[in-house]
């Protein structure tokens, strides 16, 4: 079975994997949102998208769970949240099987991803795909905001070539943001989702800072 499909280059060809499945590692031959364990640490591949992440927003039910399992307590639910990530190599809660969506800035784009003629280093996102699938490593979690369901992270995803995104104009912080869904080739025609323009407010009693 082939796991990537093929372009064409200086006369020779080279392997894609818009779907991600070279890094599945447990179990083998199923997709990134299937797999119990993916690996995010593998070199980049020239049709991936590398995302310097600054905000998980976690399903509401995950989250939910999380709070319940840990007394809604953010250290507690910070640490959880990264043995999670660190056990599977992705944020996919193994007691609802969900995971979210996350917010960050473009590290580098692969030559052969759709997004290349697009997107530069520095633009600032959102996947529109789940974090069940999205490669992800956390170096930091720097607040959990209880109410709101979001967690400020400093870390590294990988969006596949036949993921989602929307650009954000003009939002800073843990912002809402507007934009069109932009996708790969692969997906058919681009399909156009709108996200709610406007920054979530948040009190004191809706995070605690973990760190500086």
């Amino acid at each position: 079975m082939r796991t990537g499909w093929w372009r064409r280059r200086s006369g020779g060809r080279v392997a894609l994997d818009p779907y991600g499945l070279r890094r599945v590692v447990k179990p083998r031959g199923v997709l990134p949102q299937q797999a119990e364990v993916i690996d995010p640490l593998l070199p980049p591949g020239e049709d991936e998208l590398l995302i310097e992440v600054e905000l998980l927003n976690i399903d509401a039910a995950s989250f939910r769970q999380l709070s319940h399992e840990c007394a809604a307590d953010p250290v507690l639910i910070a640490e959880r949240v990264k043995a999670i990530v660190s056990e599977r190599g992705k944020m996919q809660n193994p007691v609802t099987g969900s995971g979210g969506m996350l917010i960050g800035r473009v590290a580098w784009v692969g030559p052969s991803h759709p997004a290349f003629s697009e997107l530069r280093a520095g633009n600032r996102i959102a996947t529109l795909v789940s974090l069940t699938l999205t490669p992800l490593v956390l170096e930091e979690i720097r607040a959990v905001h209880l109410h709101a369901e979001r967690i400020e992270v400093r870390g590294r995803a990988v969006l596949f070539a036949s993921g989602l995104w929307a650009p954000l104009a003009g939002l800073g912080g843990a912002a809402g943001c507007a934009g069109e869904a932009r996708a790969g080739p692969w997906s058919g025609e681009e399909r156009i989702a709108r996200l709610r323009a406007g920054a979530p407010q948040w009190s004191a009693r809706d995070g605690a800072r973990l760190s500086p």
